[in-house]
């Protein structure tokens, strides 16, 4: 089975070159606007991955990456923000697993995918889902 990669980032075109791209390696990908019900697909989906912007309207994603990490439904997820925002480098600050500047190169992307889905179970179940 595949692995399952969620995007998410207000930025519809950078979600449809995530999505083509992931897809054309073999990755299962969903998208997502906006993080408000980024729960809700975690629960549904169970991605491997989740990639997530940082300046996303009203939502930061720095934020959202420090609330999944202390969720036990969620903290075993790797998170690798994906921004243009200076702030990155903070990522790991707020329990990202990585981090992918804007604009990035295919095969940096593909690398990072690579490494934090790999050896992880598709499907697994979680306590709370």
């Amino acid at each position: 089975m595949a692995k399952r990669i969620l995007a998410v980032d207000d930025n519809e075109d950078i979600l449809d070159i995530l999505d083509l791209m992931l897809t054309i390696d073999g990755y299962q990908v969903e998208t997502s606007l906006s993080p408000a019900s980024i729960e809700k697909q975690i629960i549904d989906f169970k991605p491997d991955l989740i990639l997530l912007d940082i300046q996303m309207g009203t939502y930061n994603g720095l934020d959202i990456c420090k609330k999944l990490k202390s969720n036990l439904y969620s903290s075993e997820i790797p998170v690798v923000i994906i921004s243009s925002d200076d702030s990155i480098y903070q990522a790991e600050q707020y329990g990202a697993d990585g981090f992918i500047a804007k604009p990035f190169e295919m095969n940096t992307l593909l690398s990072k995918a690579a490494t934090f889905t790999e050896g992880r179970n598709t499907g697994y179940s979680r306590a709370s889902a």
